[in-house]
């Protein structure tokens, strides 16, 4: 149980952030969307599409207003804890920002007119990219808490209206929640401490029978302690659009990649030891035994990102899997994972990392004030769905707050990395 436990309440390590200055809540107003994009019209497929949360996307931004209010209450709760710095909401801790490139593959002719568009139109071309790897948290604890990891893409095009295109990926198949909301309460909880995340975690119950369920979802997304951030697999979570009439997902894998071992089983150890134990008030020395036995350095991930990049090119292969119908691939409901067997996996890409050594402190603060946030997307592929909007509007509160730049880079950034070169020094 000493071993199962310590992933009980890793809520409490997740997405949590400090900020110390916070606008008023009425200042919230929908983020200006990507040069040349499409302002949120609705995309409605044949078998079903995007709906407004409310019916209407007036009722919407108004839910999106009251979800904004809940972070301002939860930064300001935090604030203290700042010391005058302003940190990410999420994805505080970096393991390494690299420099690389992303090459688009060329399709099959029987799939070549569904997948030449936005992003993946030019088979063949090579776009610059900067990739971010992170934990989840919004603080920079030891990387031996149980958490997500991220990985950000940002991939400089020529026709993505003047600004990089960010990927945000997780290493966890879906986000907590199903829509912005159920997500939003998840941090409620979260910050009102350990007994009220358990009792969160216990009481979600699936509203469509397709749903994941929400604990065993979160232990199996938390519950292994993670090797190194490059052998790792991330995927998107919600859906972004793929031109006008569709949708995708996407996600990374190394090349090589080999499916982990099945963790079912320690899951359902683990969630019967949950419905055993009452005492939740033991969580906090649980975790504290938990981490006083692990022999891990707080910074282990880096350490071994930066070996790993030294010594060699880190190669992903960047698949999509493409909406098939309302039922099996939904858009408005996050929580519902698009199965390989319904949507499997199509590469279409190739994204490969210099060799290079990116431990430097001038690269760290350049890459600190970089927004990788979902509202760099390609007119082809804006996020979609409950979820993928209301990110857009509360990346941009949370990007606002910590006063990151407001001003893309240019992609000569990577060329100038790659040569030593760095903003501030």
């Amino acid at each position: 149980m000493k071993s199962s436990l310590r992933a009980l309440l890793t809520l409490q390590f997740i997405f949590l952030g400090c900020v110390s200055k916070t606008p008023h809540p009425d200042s919230f107003r929908q983020p200006a969307t990507s040069g040349g994009a499409p302002e949120f019209e609705l995309i409605r497929e044949s078998e079903g599409g995007e709906s407004w949360k409310g019916g209407s996307r007036q009722m919407e931004e108004r839910l999106f207003v009251d979800d904004a209010r809940a972070v301002m209450e939860a930064s300001q709760q935090l604030s203290q804890d700042a010391r005058g710095v302003t940190p990410r909401v999420f994805h505080e801790k970096s393991h390494g920002c690299l420099t690389g490139k992303i090459k688009i593959m060329s399709q099959s002719q029987e799939l070549g007119n569904v997948l030449n568009k936005g992003l993946f139109a030019y088979p063949g071309a090579e776009y610059d990219l900067i990739g971010r790897f992170s934990n989840g948290v919004g603080a920079s604890d030891h990387d031996a808490r149980p958490d997500v990891r991220g990985l950000a893409l940002k991939i400089f095009m020529n026709d993505s209206g003047g600004r990089p295109v960010d990927l945000l990926m997780t290493n966890s198949t879906n986000p907590f929640g199903r829509d912005q909301s159920q997500f939003v309460e998840f941090m409620k909880a979260n910050m009102r401490g350990p007994l009220s995340l358990a009792k969160f975690i216990n009481d979600q119950k699936q509203e469509d029978p397709r749903e994941l369920s929400y604990r065993r979802h979160f232990l199996k997304s938390v519950i292994g302690i993670v090797d190194n951030p490059a052998a790792e697999r991330y995927w998107s979570g919600h859906p972004y659009a793929f031109g006008p009439h569709t949708f995708m997902k996407f996600n990374v894998a190394p090349v090589g990649y080999i499916q982990p071992v099945d963790s079912s089983q320690e899951v359902s150890k683990l969630e019967k030891s949950l419905d055993q134990s009452k005492d939740y008030r033991t969580i906090s020395d649980k975790l504290r035994e938990f981490f006083q036995r692990r022999f891990l350095s707080a910074n282990y991930l880096r350490a071994r990102l930066q070996k790993k990049a030294r010594a060699e090119r880190i190669q992903y292969i960047l698949y999509v899997q493409l909406f098939k119908d309302a039922n099996v691939t939904p858009v408005e409901n996050a929580l519902v994972e698009w199965k390989e067997l319904d949507s499997p996996s199509i590469p279409v890409a190739m994204v490969t990392f210099d060799r290079q050594e990116f431990d430097n402190p001038m690269r760290d603060r350049d890459c600190s004030e970089l927004r990788f946030t979902p509202e760099n997307f390609h007119p082809f592929h804006r996020p979609a769905g409950n979820m993928g909007r209301g990110r857009i509007f509360t990346y941009a509160r949370s990007q606002a707050l910590r006063h990151a730049s407001e001003q893309p880079p240019h992609s000569s950034i990577v060329s100038s990395w790659r040569r030593g070169d760095y903003i501030l020094r």
